[in-house]
Formats: structure tokens, sequence, C-alpha cells
């Protein structure tokens, strides 16, 4: 068995905090109209839609962590069959290759489910 560790990584900001800042200061410059105030206002608009983007990218970002200690663990797990003599120690790639979350296209991973002509191994 092969055991990965996973290394945290803490975010730089925090999103919650960033947007409650936001709507603070929103609420704050609303009370005055002026031309450069509604400049400031146009541009703090935009950080909803950056924490929400930065939000999306974390998550993304978590499982291709985790999808990169899978595809190491299955090259760890068929190196080890190979040197213990199993039979098809590259089954342990294909299996990883092949599963939905692999984040590889479907057809890409139709051709590791059914590498010989759609004969499964």
């Amino acid at each position: 068995m092969v055991i990965t560790q996973t290394t945290p990584h803490p975010p730089l900001i925090d999103l919650q905090e960033a947007n409650t800042h936001y709507r603070r200061a929103r609420h704050l410059l609303a009370i005055h109209d002026t031309p450069a105030l509604a400049e400031i206002l146009a541009a703090l608009d935009h950080i909803p839609a950056l924490c929400a983007e930065s939000a999306r990218l974390r998550a993304q970002l978590a499982r291709i962590r985790m999808e990169r200690a899978n595809l190491i663990a299955a090259a760890h797990a068929t190196l080890a069959a190979h040197n213990d003599g199993e039979a098809d120690p590259l089954s342990y790639l294909r299996d990883e290759l092949a599963a939905p979350d692999a984040g590889l296209p479907r057809r890409t991973r139709d051709r590791y489910r059914h590498p010989y002509r759609g004969e499964a191994r």
C-alpha cells in the first residue's frame, strides 16, 4: 500500500472577510454621491466576482492535487506489482486513468478502460 501525504496550503486571503469589507465599504461610500466615489464603487463592485473566481480556482486546485496524488499512488502500485511479478501490473494505472474523476475526457478514459479494441482487461 502506498500512502501519500498532502501538504495543506492555507489561502492567502479570507474570502468571507474580503466580502464583508466590501459590503461595509460599499455601504459607507454609497452615502456620499460624488463622481470620484462612483469610480471607487465601480471598482469595488468587482470584489464579489473576484472572490467567487478565487473560490472556484481553489476548489479546482484541490481536485487537481487529489488527482495527481491518486496517479502517483497508482504509479507506485504499478511498480510494486511489477516487482512482485503480477500478471498485469499496469492495471493499477489503467484503473486510475479510466476513473471518471481522473480529469481526462471520456473518450480518453475509454481508451484506458478498453485498450485493445473494446476488449476489457
